[in-house]
């Protein structure tokens, strides 16, 4: 049998590459959808702090601080009864379940990107469209969750975005205006959303 060479290989697909996240996050995203009840919400963005406690229901923050606070204190009494090391503060605990749900939320978003339009070598349009759905999760938590879900998704955007970008460096299948496109959406991003966090305010911008 005559075989035709490809003319474009496909390049080899390397463990933590954004290639490879995009096919375990669609397998992860498949036995999710297979597994969970069938009320169980779909889209992106509907993370436990939004459905529970919504920045814009203060009454239900205070809920919140008073619900850790409790908890807080139940385990410092255990903690000092066993002689161990003081529990962390509540609002650190907050802190820390409010961006585990957002690294949640992040997944989520690109697993219902993905299935809308799949990163290719030959397109930055996810890229693109991702950041779009970022900016509307972002601008809906306001000045509640704001700070830490944009630092959240900025970390874990900008960590596939350059993975992304060095495999389209291998191909340059893409136009130039179509990058530049995409690098003034970043930087459009990060100027109005994380360039004033106190861990970046002093730093030198970097984008991927």
């Amino acid at each position: 049998m005559l075989t035709v060479p490809n003319a474009h290989p496909p390049l080899p697909m390397r463990k933590g590459s954004w290639r490879h996240r995009t096919m375990s996050r669609k397998r992860r995203a498949l036995s999710a959808r297979r597994h969970s009840s069938p009320a169980a919400p779909g889209a992106f963005g509907n993370a436990i702090e939004r459905k529970y406690f919504p920045a814009s229901n203060f009454a239900k923050l205070r809920d919140l601080k008073s619900t850790v606070d409790l908890l807080t204190s139940i385990t410092f009494f255990r903690m000092k009864v066993l002689e161990l090391a003081s529990p962390p503060r509540a609002s650190n605990v907050v802190r820390e379940c409010a961006k585990a749900c957002m690294e949640t939320t992040y997944h989520l978003m690109f697993d219902t990107c993905c299935e809308k339009c799949e990163p290719t070598d030959e397109s930055v349009k996810f890229w693109s469209d991702f950041i779009d759905y970022m900016l509307g999760v972002i601008d809906e938590d306001r000045n509640v969750y704001t700070p830490l879900s944009a630092a959240t998704l900025w970390n874990l955007y900008k960590t596939d975005l350059k993975d992304a970008l060095m495999e389209h460096a291998k191909t340059k299948r893409c136009k130039t205006p179509d990058y530049m496109n995409l690098y003034f959406k970043v930087k459009h991003f990060y100027s109005m959303y994380v360039a004033e966090l106190p861990q970046y305010r002093e730093s030198i911008p970097e984008f991927p």
